[in-house]
């Protein structure tokens, strides 16, 4: 996946180049007590796993959508000049300030404490299932130089 504003800056449809979106693809964990399978829009629908942990991966699915609508507006910035920052910066910070506390008071500090932490451990406080915690740790270190228990690997699985 491009972000659009790749898509744009690049002008890549006048070169010739379309993104052609199809159904996501889903990711599948295999074991001995059968797969694991997280479908649609990054595991919308959980199917082989007990009800309990579908419940579970529901809510922290939720919680990270939550968060990762606060980082999402950074993905296409550039870092802020501190020295230097423009209207324009201090209006964008203000804004994601605004998103940050609209969060609520607890999510806020959840949104604090899990923000550098990696993924391994958030796993590990709210699923109980091995291959599940297996998948989703795959997902969020595929591609990067981290592993599951390296600071920060959670923004991978916010990406997502």
């Amino acid at each position: 996946r491009l972000h659009p504003d790749v898509v744009k800056t690049l002008e890549l449809e006048r070169h010739g180049v379309t993104i052609e979106r199809g159904d996501f693809v889903p990711s599948v964990a295999l074991s001995k007590d059968g797969p694991l399978v997280l479908h649609g829009a990054y595991g919308e629908v959980l199917t082989g796993a007990s009800p309990s942990e579908q419940a579970a991966w529901k809510q922290l699915r939720a919680q990270l959508l939550r968060y990762a609508g606060v980082l999402k507006p950074f993905l296409s910035r550039r870092p802020p000049d501190l020295g230097n920052m423009s209207l324009a910066e201090m209006t964008g910070l203000g804004r994601t300030a605004l998103a940050l506390k609209r969060l609520g008071k607890e999510d806020m500090r959840d949104f604090l404490r899990v923000l550098l932490m990696n993924v391994y451990d958030l796993l590990d406080e709210q699923l109980s299932d091995d291959p599940l915690k297996g998948l989703l740790a795959f997902d969020a270190t595929l591609g990067s130089h981290l592993g599951p228990r390296s600071p920060t690997s959670l923004l991978g699985l916010y990406y997502r």
